[in-house]
């Protein structure tokens, strides 16, 4: 698994020059088959997996802490996910987590999606959930500085009208 992640931190390093979370977050599809042709070609075996707005029953998927699937497809954030990533020896990876996770929602792109979601349409149940879990508050983290570090603010009425 070190050679997948080598191999994913190699590929970021090359990737968009002028905006390189890309790779996770825009081109993540492109991302994933640019690795998993690199990796094919050094005798790796890896899946590509991906999600349109709909979870499918060939990938485990396990709600973050405080909620559940059914909760997630009411509060809109299912609806709303779109990523590829890689799938090899039961983890999940990306160019975020090149060092793999345990399941997808512990990728970087499905826990800022779930934030944002939850942020706009439901407040009072994001802030329940980052008041006793961990997992959400760090993720509500990680997008103010995507938000940042991308738009220079945190703001999403703002953001969107850039």
């Amino acid at each position: 698994m070190a050679q997948l992640q080598e191999l994913i931190e190699a590929t970021s390093a090359q990737w968009n020059e002028e905006d390189p979370m890309l790779a996770w977050a825009g081109e993540c599809g492109d991302f994933a088959d640019a690795v998993y042709y690199a990796a094919r070609a050094q005798g790796l075996e890896l899946e590509i997996e991906g999600v349109l707005g709909k979870l499918h029953d060939g990938c485990e998927f396990v709600a973050p802490p405080g909620t559940s699937l059914e909760r997630l497809e009411e509060y809109g954030v299912l609806s709303n996910l779109n990523h590829a990533w890689l799938i090899h020896g039961g983890r999940h990876y990306d160019a975020a987590s090149p060092a793999g996770v345990d399941t997808p929602f512990d990728l970087r792109h499905f826990r800022q999606v779930a934030v944002e979601i939850l942020r706009e349409h439901h407040p009072d149940k994001l802030a329940v959930l980052c008041g006793q879990h961990t997992y959400w508050r760090e993720s509500a983290e990680l997008l103010d500085a995507f938000l940042l570090a991308r738009y220079g603010s945190t703001d999403m009425a703002a953001i969107r009208d850039l």
